[in-house]
């Protein structure tokens, strides 16, 4: 679904079959043959911190002089109306994709204009410290017989990169049993995600037994940023949507939530409803600029959350606060479940963490609508796990839900596959209750 945005770069850039075709065509004329592109899609899409949007493209690229596909990932910058080119593809111009009739510049991975020149990245990595750091914590010895896996699991231009490395073989026969995860980012937020992790493991949130709500061990750290952490074991609650654990999953995930506000020491930088609805204020000026067929919807529900701030917002007790609390974040299986990410932990409202997880999961029932049952379970089962002190905790994790599905708005309203759901979301703020139960409808 295509909305009425007023930026047509922004629909081009956007428009799946516009830009599969135009990769198709720029990658036909660089390899001298033809190029099929298949299974295109827009995963992600966000504001750039330097005007304009990252747009995260993947797709399969099959070489008709091969027999296989290639699976792909690239992040491109769409830049400002009226904006000149970034400097680094002056510099780097093999090393990128560009589309100068809409402003539209994709680094070629493992190419980043940030995180290459600071983490290294796509080097090979057998040779530096914070590697070899990690093998021998993992008490493997590096062996030039080593065949690695190197697999992307999630990017995001000029921010952050996640790779799992695996050992395929080795002389010792560890296939299987030497794996890690490797999270490049620039410096400052690296040292903030180990400094969070470092508080949470002093609160005896590490590896356990059966049934421990765990964070993964980190190994070691790079000066240009990179941190390597254990790979938990299971799946997200997102992927067990639709299946039997994913109540269970729920259940746990309330438990540890509740564990992480009571008994982990509240952290130096803090986040006020204050700071949520500053942030709303720049995403919704954004979301009516580029779709003003929905203009008096985003600010009807914009203003339902400054309007229920000064009805339910009381005084509260700051606590640690994950600060990205939802089904992505929580690693499942029986034995052990995980906690993901910490680049985002503050001291907060802790009704916020609750909020963002139950609008998240209003959010999976409108995209999944053939589990709403299990859904519900799954909410009704996280609520009481939880155990929500009293009335006005409950107002308040109202408050934060509302907030969280405008913000959810903004953010799925940019994304082509789930645009579609933007006057649902808007329409469920606008028509938001006094009681948080009204809003938890799946």
């Amino acid at each position: 679904m295509r909305l009425d945005s007023s930026n047509n770069r922004f629909n081009i850039a956007t428009d799946c079959l516009e830009m599969g075709q135009r990769l198709e065509d720029r990658f036909s004329r660089a390899f001298g043959e033809t190029v099929n592109i298949e299974h295109f899609s827009i995963p992600r899409v966000f504001p750039h911190r330097e005007g304009g949007f990252s747009i995260q493209y993947r797709f399969d690229l099959k070489r008709s002089s091969e027999t296989t596909c290639r699976s792909m990932i690239l992040c491109g910058h769409l830049v400002p109306e009226q904006s000149a080119r970034p400097d680094w593809t002056e510099t780097n111009r093999g090393d990128c994709i560009d589309f100068d009739d809409i402003g539209l510049y994709l680094p070629i991975f493992p190419f980043d204009p940030t995180l290459s020149a600071r983490a290294r990245l796509g080097e090979d990595v057998r040779d530096c410290d914070w590697f070899l750091d990690t093998l021998r914590i993992l008490e493997h010895s590096p062996d030039e017989n080593d065949s690695w896996t190197t697999t992307l699991l999630g990017y995001r231009l000029q921010r952050r990169c996640v790779l799992r490395y695996e050992l395929d073989n080795g002389p010792s026969g560890e296939n299987g049993r030497v794996r890690f995860i490797a999270k490049y980012m620039k410096p400052r937020p690296a040292e903030r995600a180990l400094k969070a992790h470092q508080v949470l493991k002093s609160s005896a949130f590490t590896a356990g037994g059966s049934g421990e709500f765990t964070i993964p061990d980190v190994y070691a750290k790079s000066e240009h940023g990179v941190l390597t952490m254990e790979l938990l074991p299971g799946r997200s609650l997102h992927d067990l949507i639709g299946t039997s654990e994913f109540e269970d999953g729920c259940g746990v995930a309330g438990r540890i939530l509740a564990r992480l506000h009571k008994e982990v020491p509240a952290v130096e930088k803090n986040y006020s409803p204050a700071d949520e609805l500053a942030g709303l204020d720049d995403r919704v000026a954004q979301a009516r600029t580029l779709f003003p067929r929905f203009s008096e919807l985003w600010e009807a529900a914009y203003d339902k959350c400054r309007l229920r701030l000064n009805r339910k917002i009381r005084g509260y007790p700051l606590a640690t606060i994950h600060g990205d609390f939802y089904d992505k974040q929580v690693m499942y299986t029986s034995d052990r479940a995980g906690l993901l990410d910490f680049d985002n932990v503050v001291s907060g409202d802790p009704a916020r963490d609750v909020g963002n997880f139950l609008a998240h999961i209003y959010l999976r029932g409108l995209q999944k609508p053939d589990d709403k049952d299990i859904l519900e379970r799954g909410r009704t089962k996280f609520v009481s796990s939880y155990n929500m002190a009293n009335s006005d905790f409950g107002s308040r994790v109202g408050w934060w839900q509302i907030t969280t599905t405008l913000r959810l708005a903004a953010i799925y309203c940019l994304r082509p596959k789930w645009r579609h759901l933007t006057p649902t979301l808007l329409s469920k703020v606008v028509s938001a209750g006094q009681r948080p139960s009204q809003l938890l409808e799946i």
